[in-house]
């Protein structure tokens, strides 16, 4: 068995892909014109995971050992999470609404508006890997290795739910009068990484 720990540091600030698009779709426009700021933020995110490894060695009768393995393992995965979403204040730029009866007073309730949110999420994924690499017998006792490594992660879903607090600029539900609360969660596809190593073993 192996222990992996994984840390990425971004601390990072990006907009939210489709601002200025200038595609003229309604979403497009939505972002350009409703949406002064739209960004998401990402932290840390930090993996503990076990792995269990089966080995074949191909053994030559020489010093140098090749050999293969695969593994599967499970882990906990956090990740720092934010993001910040105001609207223009200018009721005339808010596209949500369009169309319907009450349209104006949807512009007036969502200009100037903020929803935000900051935490951690986090998520308990399934990994496979691919390991190969050679060992050098320096002496009958250690040996010297070069160990390969593919990594394929399992695709998150952070828990617990994202709540923007505040939503619109009021408690986190879809109507003034508390009904309907909203809640969202960070997704990401599956993530694949290579890895190479060195190695030094005492052979007891």
């Amino acid at each position: 068995g192996v222990y992996f720990y994984r840390a990425t540091f971004f601390d990072e600030t990006v907009g939210v892909p489709g601002l200025a698009a200038g595609s003229g779709s309604f979403t497009a426009d939505k972002l350009n014109q409703e949406l002064q700021t739209a960004t998401d933020y990402f932290g840390s995110v930090s993996s503990h995971t076990a792995f269990a490894n089966l080995y074949w060695d191909i053994r030559s009768g020489a010093r140098v050992t090749p050999y293969i393995g695969v593994g599967v393992g499970i882990g906990s995965t956090a990740a720092g999470y934010g993001s910040l979403w105001s609207r223009n204040a200018n009721p005339a730029a808010i596209r949500t609404g369009e169309g319907l009866p009450n349209a104006d007073e949807i512009r007036r309730n969502l200009a100037a508006t903020t929803s935000s949110f900051q935490g951690v999420v986090s998520d308990t994924v399934v990994s496979q890997q691919v390991l190969f690499g050679v060992n050098y017998a320096l002496t009958e006792d250690v040996s010297l290795g070069v160990k390969g490594r593919w990594v394929r992660v399992g695709a998150f879903e952070g828990d617990p739910p994202i709540v923007w607090d505040p939503l619109r600029s009021h408690v986190p539900n879809l109507r003034r009068d508390g009904s309907e609360p909203v809640s969202g969660q960070l997704l990401t596809d599956p993530s694949t990484l290579w890895g190479v190593g060195l190695s030094l073993t005492y052979h007891f």
